[in-house]
């Protein structure tokens, strides 16, 4: 008898294999999507806003995946990845600013700007006060991963260079309010990204 998590795995591969095979011959619209992918995306937020554990998130995530509406137009090709997009989970302590003392610690999560056909990015930040940003460079690879190079760590007005440090993000699910990345070198990590009434598409240059 298969066990509760099998059974489960095979269901979503069940949903998977009908969502795909109706894409492929009507290539649906987002009204069709849409219903399919909300509990998964309710689910994922769910577990990110109650604190569960890691493992929980990660799986969350995984499921999701499975219903990804840019499998066929890649995400690096998508209108949705381009503009601002809020954070609000990440598996880096660094990123989320967890290594660091609490006083310096963010008390919002960082905002990314995408400007993926000017080949640019950026990560930003409040703490006390202060704006603190990362300037990225952005090269697409393949249809869903893009390489990255960090460029300038700014903080406040102050610009330093930054070290040699590179590696590649693959999108894993992308709708018009929604992101989940992984890092798939050089960095082992996932973040999940959220649009939210002040991180909305802009089709303008990226300024951060």
């Amino acid at each position: 008898m298969l066990a509760a998590s099998e059974r489960l795995d095979l269901s979503m591969a069940a949903v998977r294999l009908v969502l795909l095979s109706l894409a492929a011959l009507a290539r649906p619209s987002r009204g069709f999507i849409a219903p399919l992918c909300k509990p998964g995306k309710s689910a994922l937020l769910r577990c990110i806003q109650t604190g569960a554990p890691e493992e929980d998130i990660l799986a969350a995530a995984a499921r999701l995946e499975w219903l990804n509406p840019s499998v066929f137009t890649g995400a690096v090709a998508s209108d949705n990845l381009p503009g601002n997009w809020l954070m609000v989970y990440t598996t880096s302590d660094s990123i989320a600013g967890k290594s660091r003392p609490k006083i310096f610690q963010t008390p919002t999560p960082p905002e990314q700007l995408l400007d993926v056909a000017g080949g640019r990015a950026c990560n930003s930040e409040r703490v006390l006060g202060i704006k603190n940003a990362v300037d990225i460079a952005l090269s697409p690879a393949t249809r869903n991963r893009v390489d990255v190079r960090f460029e300038t760590f700014r903080i406040g007005p102050l610009a330093i260079p930054a070290p040699d440090l590179t590696g590649s993000l693959d999108t894993i699910y992308l709708d018009e309010d929604m992101r989940s990345t992984s890092f798939v070198k050089g960095w082992p990590l996932l973040t999940a990204a959220a649009r939210t009434a002040t991180t909305r598409r802009s089709s303008s240059p990226l300024t951060c």
